[in-house]
C-alpha cells in the first residue's frame, strides 16, 4: 500500500467511510501519490511540487458555508505549543489522551511502516466517527517517475492528509501554511520542504463519499510531523487540541 493510500484510508476510517470508498490509486509524481485527481478546478497530475493534497477530492454542497463560529476559532492555539517533532514522543502525547471523551471510548492505532514501500509511518486516536487526531511522519521514497528518492515533507503530508479526503468551505481557510490552489482546497504544497512550522484551519464542508459531512479542521507541522485534528464543531476541535496541549 502506498503512502498516499494509507493517508487517505486513515482519514476515511475515522469517518467510517472505508466500506463506502475504495482505495484504488496508482503511482504518481510524489512518493506514493495517485496519478491524478479531479476537482472543481479540473484534472491535476501531481508532481513533486504538487502532491495530491493540492486539490480536494470532494466539492462542498451549495448549502455549505463558513459559519462565524468556525471563522472565529483562529488557530486553536496550536502555534503556541512546542509539539514533538518525531513519531515516538508524539505517540506518548496521544497515549495521554482521555480513554473516554464525552462518553465515547478512545480508539488508538499505529502504522509502523514495516514492510511498506514507501515506509510511511503514522499514528492517531479517534472518538467515534467524527473526532480524530492523526499524526503523519515524513518519509522518502523512490516511488517517483524518475526513480530518484524524494522526500514527502511534513508540510506536504499535511496537504495530502487533508486534501485527499476533505474540502474546505470557501472563505473559511486561514493559517500560515501555503494558501490553497482553489476555493475549496486545504493547505497548498511546496517544491522544497518548509523549514518553519506552519498551521491551517478551516470549516470542513464535505468528505469523500459523504458530501454532507460538516466539521472543523486544524492542522500543523512540527519537525518531521504533520498533525491533523478533525471535530464536528469548533468546540469539539478545541477540546481535542486542549487535551493534546495538556499532554505535551
Amino acid at each position: 500500500m502506498s503512502g498516499s493510500q494509507r493517508v487517505r484510508l486513515m482519514a476515511l476510517s475515522f469517518l467510517g467511510l472505508v466500506g463506502l470508498v475504495g482505495c484504488a490509486a496508482s503511482p504518481g509524481g510524489v512518493p506514493g501519490a495517485p496519478s491524478a485527481s479531479t476537482s472543481p478546478a479540473g484534472p491535476v497530475t501531481p508532481t513533486a511540487a504538487t502532491p495530491p493534497g493540492s486539490t480536494p477530492s470532494v466539492r462542498p454542497t451549495p448549502s455549505s458555508v463558513a459559519t462565524p463560529a468556525a471563522r472565529a476559532s483562529g488557530s486553536y492555539g496550536v502555534e503556541k505549543v512546542a509539539w514533538p517533532g518525531t513519531l515516538t514522543p508524539a505517540r506518548t502525547v496521544l497515549s495521554a489522551m482521555p480513554r473516554r471523551l464525552d462518553g465515547v471510548a478512545r480508539h488508538s492505532y499505529l502504522n509502523d511502516g514495516r514492510g511498506e514501500d514507501p515506509p510511511a509511518r503514522d499514528t492517531g486516536v479517534s472518538y467515534g466517527s467524527t473526532r480524530a487526531v492523526t499524526v503523519f511522519e515524513e518519509y522518502s521514497s523512490r516511488d517517483t517517475p524518475s526513480g530518484k528518492r524524494e522526500l514527502m515533507s511534513a508540510n506536504n503530508l499535511l496537504s495530502a492528509g487533508f486534501g485527499l479526503v476533505f474540502a474546505c468551505s470557501p472563505g473559511s481557510y486561514r493559517g500560515t501554511a501555503p494558501r490553497p490552489v482553489n476555493r475549496y482546497g486545504g493547505p497548498g504544497v511546496t517544491a522544497k520542504p518548509l523549514t518553519k512550522p506552519v498551521w491551517f484551519a478551516c470549516h470542513v464542508a464535505g468528505a469523500e463519499g459523504q458530501d454532507d459531512f460538516q466539521g472543523e479542521a486544524v492542522g500543523w507541522t512540527s519537525g518531521k510531523l504533520a498533525w491533523l485534528v478533525i471535530g464536528p464543531s469548533p468546540a469539539a476541535t478545541q477540546q481535542l487540541v486542549t487535551r493534546l496541549r495538556a499532554a505535551v
